[in-house]
């Protein structure tokens, strides 16, 4: 793969902070790990009234979102990339902060849809 070509910003954000496939394929199978059992146990509490459903519901759903992300970035550097070049393609700082002010807005945003359920 050349230098000049650019990953995108998807991908970017992937790799975040990482820089070795065996450190991202980890998280993937973490985040699916617990994506099911939160997703499980809080389909569970559905019968039951106890009202903490909503709110394992939509955590059990962002820990899946992340799951995908990791996921794709796996097999897109797999397939595209080179992972002894992934300190040349990191984040940009302004990319940084946006994607940082919108990951903390996108749970505010979850957990506040989640209280108005219940």
């Amino acid at each position: 793969m050349e230098n000049e070509k650019e990953y995108p910003l998807w991908v970017r954000l992937g790799l975040w902070g990482v820089n070795k496939r065996s450190t991202v394929k980890l998280t993937a199978v973490l985040l699916f790990i617990f994506s099911v059992i939160e997703l499980t146990y809080g389909l569970s509490l559905m019968n039951r009234e106890i009202g903490m459903e909503s709110k394992k519901i939509a955590f059990g759903t962002l820990l899946l979102i992340g799951f995908i992300q990791y996921f794709l970035t796996l097999r897109w550097m797999d397939k595209n990339g080179n992972w002894e070049e992934v300190d040349l393609h990191r984040l940009t700082l302004k990319e940084s902060v946006i994607s940082t002010v919108i990951t903390i807005g996108g749970l505010v945003l979850i957990f506040a849809l989640s209280r108005l359920i219940n």
